[in-house]
């Protein structure tokens, strides 16, 4: 990015300038200009300088004397490129092997042109399983669990009666209920084990797959 150098970051002694807190090679510096008389004492197109210093800072021999009531006018590039772009999300990195703009552009494009990469591939078969969940036989176990678990959907296919489902846990009365002939397809696919608990006897229908 482009910069110029505060007139009291800049020092003149005879031809030499010396520029505090400027610390880049002569490549960036861009020009150095005497504005009381529309000099040009040094440009990337010329006039060259004798010698130039790089370090904390770098000092600039010019093969002209700035006049004693001299004012420069000093520019440089700093080489940083401009926060035009904001900031990263939180917990979001960028794809490896790019950098700036065109390596996030180029990430999203790959993420967007290959769904299968996005999308999981759709299931080839779907299991059913039927069953009754009973007071009496209390919190049991209707599915194992599986981490491979692609589809979950939970009916229950009794005409009266509640049915409780727990996941990873026991079903109690104050778990997730399912009315009689209401069903409930899970959106996010649980990996842990399916409980179910009846209100009495109480049929039920799970797909998964």
């Amino acid at each position: 990015m482009k910069q110029i150098v505060p007139s009291s970051s800049i020092s003149i002694a005879g031809n030499v300038v010396t520029l505090t807190g400027v610390n880049v090679p002569l490549s960036q510096i861009l020009l150095i200009a005497d504005t009381a008389s529309g000099t040009i004492l040094y440009s990337v197109a010329g006039p060259a300088p004798v010698s130039y210093t790089q370090a904390t800072n770098s000092a600039i021999t010019l093969a002209s004397t700035p006049g004693g009531s001299a004012k420069l006018a000093v520019f440089y590039d700093d080489a940083a490129s401009p926060a035009l772009d904001g900031i990263d999300g939180s917990g979001i990195t960028a794809p490896t092997g790019g950098s700036g703009i065109r390596g996030w552009l180029s990430g999203i494009y790959k993420f967007v042109s290959n769904p299968l990469a996005v999308f999981p591939a759709p299931v080839s078969s779907v299991s059913q399983v039927t069953n009754t969940a009973t007071t009496s036989s209390g919190s049991t176990v209707a599915l194992a669990a599986n981490s491979a678990t692609k589809l979950l959907a939970i009916m229950n296919t009794a005409s009266s009666g509640s049915l409780y489902v727990g996941i990873g846990s026991a079903a109690t009365t104050s778990s997730f209920v399912l009315a009689a002939g209401q069903g409930y397809e899970f959106p996010v696919i649980p990996s842990q084990a399916v409980y179910l608990l009846g209100s009495g006897s109480v049929t039920y229908s799970i797909l998964y797959a």
